[in-house]
């Protein structure tokens, strides 16, 4: 039965348990056809292989789903996902994630392959939420999680973007995978023009994910070898704004106070590093008061946080302290 390339993805996502891998091979295979029979044949070549030794090939943790631009409407955008299990993730001072490959599975960082950036217009996030989707389930478009007034406004910041971009000739080849450290960091400043106008519009957390995306850069920055201290810096700039306005929800706040507490310490501002450690104090007093009419009311995540950023002001001193 032929029918058209992307229906016939979709259908073998359905028919081989959404396995990418498994659709290239059977296409590779088979070709463009749905055979009942090719795809028993080909489970049951996987499923012997599954228990066979492992001749020392590692798999690849990534698998790429298609999303559309939700603000030029640009189709069939390489949108790359970590398959799940696959990475061991710790994570840095900044709480940037560092990745380490689970048994079986490459390392990958995935930070180089986190941002979808559409060639056309520029837009980019790390959040597939933010695309067009499609579900393999209900077999429905699922629309963008971000508002006809923010896609409005991003489609008038057009311009803008390519500006940013106008030194780069070929834009689709510049931010193809793998990228290199300078594209790298270039999807992440995209990331945060998009922030900047959903702080524009007030949405909730965008100060959070500007911030955010700014110690992604400052991380890439220093696994090269490059200068750092613009990134945090940027970064420390987003996240005291968005303590400042209240702009997510207290647990998330509790992380940021420890965000700017480590920023300033590593930038030398040890004076306002501890101001922000004394909030937790201020906070906790405000939960035990509350506590006392209600009783269910819990710290959360508070103590954590303040844990972690009075254990960085203990351990200023020590050389290696940054680094991660």
């Amino acid at each position: 039965m032929a029918i058209g390339e992307t229906l016939l993805k979709k259908k073998l996502l359905v028919l081989l348990n959404n396995n990418e891998d498994l659709v290239t091979k059977y296409l590779q295979k088979f070709g463009k056809i749905i055979n009942i029979k090719y795809i028993k044949q080909l489970k049951e070549e996987e499923s012997k292989k599954s228990t066979e030794p492992l001749t020392g090939m590692l798999q690849d943790p990534l698998f790429v789903i298609k999303v559309r631009c939700p603000v030029c409407k640009m189709p069939d955008l390489d949108c790359y996902e970590l398959k799940a299990k696959s990475q061991i993730i710790t994570y840095d001072k900044f709480l940037s994630p560092m990745y380490e490959g689970a048994p079986e599975f490459k390392t990958v960082d995935y930070s180089k392959y986190a941002v979808t950036v559409c060639p056309r217009c520029l837009f980019a996030s790390p959040d597939k939420k933010d695309f067009i989707t499609h579900s393999l389930r209900t077999k429905t478009e699922i629309k963008s999680q971000l508002g006809p007034m923010i896609l409005q406004r991003l489609e008038e910041e057009l311009f803008n973007r390519k500006d940013f971009l106008s030194q780069v000739e070929n834009i689709e080849t510049y931010f193809s995978v793998p990228r290199n450290p300078d594209a790298t960091v270039m999807s992440y400043k995209m990331a945060i023009q998009r922030a900047q106008v959903e702080i524009e519009m007030e949405l909730p957390a965008s100060f959070y994910k500007a911030g955010a995306y700014a110690l992604k850069i400052a991380h890439i920055l220093r696994k090269e070898g490059g200068a750092e201290e613009e990134a945090l810096n940027q970064a420390l700039g987003f996240l005291t704004d968005c303590f400042t306005y209240s702009n997510v929800p207290q647990d998330v706040e509790n992380q940021v106070i420890y965000l700017i507490s480590a920023l300033n310490l590593r930038l030398g501002n040890d004076k306002k590093c501890n101001e922000y450690i004394r909030i937790f104090d201020k906070l906790k007093s405000e939960i035990k008061e509350k506590q006392k009419t209600n009783p269910q009311l819990k710290m959360g995540t508070l103590e954590k946080w303040e844990r972690s950023a009075k254990n960085l002001w203990e351990d200023r001193e020590q050389p290696d302290l940054w680094n991660h």
